[in-house]
């Protein structure tokens, strides 16, 4: 079917051309052809002009082939995005981690760590088992205070729990089981 308006080659059942955007209507009288009805034209909404029926609608003139590569090149992008959104939030706890093994919260750092690792970011096996073998360290030194203290040997249990502050001066427990001696 042709636009009368433009004279553009249009599907038969199509109501609008793809051209002009010229409404197509049925016309009964010439046995079922179409016939431009009057467009009304559209005024810029903002003193910014839009873009016309014709660029708008273009994309529905591409071949099976593009199709499917535009959407899959709109698939990679938005997994892109995602991705780069997990990376950040990754980054971010990995940072925090790096923050607390520096203060020489190891506990804390292994928890900020296990998941890191677990997901195979960066560095963060080998700074997990750096953490790791301090809190193992602490937990023995930790245990063996506990020990002295219910043996009643306050000497040992100090030394013990001071140092279990040298290795993780920040441990929450430290300060109750050091005014309890």
């Amino acid at each position: 079917m042709t636009c009368p308006a433009c004279g553009c080659a249009n599907h038969a059942t199509a109501p609008f051309c793809l051209e002009c955007g010229a409404t197509l209507s049925l016309n009964n009288d010439e046995g079922g052809s179409f016939a431009p009805a009057a467009a009304t034209p559209v005024a810029p909404v903002g003193g910014k002009s839009r873009p016309s029926l014709p660029v708008l609608l273009s994309p529905l003139r591409w071949s099976m082939e593009l199709r499917l590569v535009a959407a899959l090149l709109l698939l990679l992008v938005g997994f892109q995005f995602m991705v780069s959104q997990g990376v950040a939030a990754d980054t971010a706890a990995y940072d925090a981690a790096r923050a607390a093994m520096i203060h020489q919260q190891w506990h804390a750092a292994v928890k900020q760590l296990a998941p890191l690792a677990a997901g195979g970011f960066r560095d963060a096996s080998v700074q997990l088992d750096a953490a790791k073998k301090q809190v193992a360290a602490f937990d023995v030194v930790w245990q063996a205070g506990l020990q002295a203290s219910v043996a009643g040997d306050g000497w040992q249990a100090l030394q013990s729990f001071d140092a279990a502050a040298a290795i993780e001066p920040t441990y929450s427990g430290l300060d109750s089981q050091l005014t309890s001696i």
